[in-house]
Order: C-alpha cells, then structure tokens, then sequence
C-alpha cells in the first residue's frame, strides 16, 4: 500500500508541476518495457489481465507468477509491452484502481528477470521467449487464444441457429394451431349466425295473424 501511495504522490506532484518528459520519474525507466502487476485476484488468468491492461498498448510478455506445486495464481504478474511508453499509461492509469474489488498496485520494473527455470545455462533447458500461460511463446499463445475465440463464437453462432430454427418451428405450429382455432370458430359462430335467423324467421311467420275473411250480410245480421 505505500508503494500504491508513493506512486499516487509522484504522479500527482509531476501534474502539479507541469513536468514531462526526461524531468519525470517515469524517464529512470526508459530502458525496460515491463511492468509489475501486484494485488490481483487469483481466479484472474493471463486472458483476464491482457484483456484489461492491452487498453495501453500491444503486450508482447505476460507471466502470471504460479505456485510451481499447484499451478494456482500468486496474486501478481509482469507485463511486457512493445512499445516502452505503454508502460507510462499503464502506471499512471493502472495503479491504485480497483480491479473485481482489490486495489492494484502498477509499478515499473527496472530490471526484469526472466523466470528462474529458463536461468540455467543448459541445453535441456529451453531459450526463454515472452510467453502466454502454455510456454510456448507469446505469439503461439495469442493464436491459440484466437483460435478459441473463433471455436467458440462459432459454437455460439450455431447454438444461436438451432435456437432460431426451433423458435420458428414452434412459431409456426403455433400459427397453425392459430389458424384451425379460428377457422373453427369462425364455422361455429356463422352455424350459430344461421340457426338463430332461422329461429327467428319461424318466430316471426307464428306471429303473423291469419288474413281476415269478410263477413257476409247475412252472418253479420245473425
């Protein structure tokens, strides 16, 4: 946390100041492209944290420091940018926010080791290169990573289809079901319609009197 607050200080008194450039404490690390990352959540992964720190530039290295027994995440990572001046953005914009709750620290690395197993000077041993979280290089990790993407937006895409085509499956027997509803309907009430004039026909014809014979002289006297 003292180390979040140093850097806080710094950053805010070079923007009092108004100092940039080779003045500003970020000049002393002009030689190294890498970053420190501490704090972090240990469900992240190396996705997770190259998903929120590519915001500064392209990342060349990410080496989420692992329990070599476990495999499971140690909290903090380095992040090697291609461009050095990524490392300016990613320090100043980075350190002391809030990442899925925990408060981050983001600071420069002056000189950055590589990991311990690729130190020994051996042929068994092999050439270190920026690496993703399978070892095999940085650029083999991000392929693999854009080949999963790919698998799974297609899986995504398909999963959408069937869901599609079941959705107008059910539309449409939905619809038909609809239609001999109403059709049915539509014949009960015009059976109904006709029956009702009927009745009424016959009601009106029983109303009628019966035309009226004129009486005679004779049946009238009488």
């Amino acid at each position: 946390m003292n180390t979040i607050r140093s850097i806080q200080r710094l950053n805010e008194e070079e923007l009092r100041l108004g100092i940039t450039g080779k003045a500003s404490w970020h000049a002393d690390y002009e030689h190294s492209a890498y970053i420190h990352i501490g704090g972090l959540l240990y469900e992240m992964n190396e996705g997770d944290i190259v998903s929120v720190f590519s915001q500064c530039g392209e990342i060349v290295d990410c080496n989420l420091v692992r329990d070599p027994e476990t495999g499971e995440s140690k909290g903090f990572a380095f992040i090697g940018y291609a461009d050095q001046r990524s490392t300016i953005l990613a320090v100043d914009n980075f350190n002391a926010t809030k990442i899925c709750g925990r408060t981050i620290k983001v600071d420069h690395v002056n000189d950055y080791r590589i990991p311990k197993e690729f130190r020994e000077n051996n042929d068994e041993v092999p050439e270190y290169k920026p690496t993703g979280p399978d070892g095999s290089g940085w650029g083999e990790f991000k392929r693999l990573t854009e080949d999963r993407l790919i698998e799974h937006q297609e899986k995504v895409l398909d999963a959408e289809a069937q869901w599609e085509r079941q959705l107008m499956k059910e539309f449409r027997k939905e619809n038909i079901k609809d239609k001999k509803h109403r059709s049915k309907k539509h014949k009960a009430h015009r059976e109904h319609k006709d029956h009702k004039h009927k009745s009424s026909r016959k009601h009106d014809k029983s109303k009628k009197n019966p035309r009226s014979r004129s009486l005679s002289p004779r049946e009238k006297r009488s």
